[in-house]
């Protein structure tokens, strides 16, 4: 438990693993789904390589090793960018399961 608040202690990247874990329960990446209604539906588990993926991408953010220089910057930058955020978040979940991919 250390270790998780260690790695995700500052508030930017904090953002960005609320972002990712939240993403990931409630299915936001399907972008065809239409979000009405509040419902009682199950939210999804988290699977393991996601919560693997972001204890790795955490150590990496903590260690500043092994991060892409966008995603350094983004880091060193102002939170309040949508384009800085979401590198953040990508980074930290990881191409397949990124809840907010770039859309084409």
């Amino acid at each position: 438990m250390d270790e998780i608040v260690e790695l995700f202690s500052k508030k930017t990247v904090f953002y960005g693993v609320f972002a990712t874990i939240y993403g990931t329960l409630f299915d936001l990446r399907d972008s065809a789904k239409r979000y009405g209604k509040l419902s009682r539906d199950k939210p999804n588990n988290v699977p393991n390589v996601v919560i693997k993926h972001l204890v790795k991408a955490g150590q990496s953010v903590r260690d500043e090793r092994g991060l892409p220089n966008l995603v350094s910057k983004a880091l060193r930058g102002a939170t309040s960018d949508t384009g800085s955020r979401r590198r953040i978040i990508h980074f930290l979940a990881g191409e397949d399961y990124d809840p907010c991919p770039q859309q084409n």
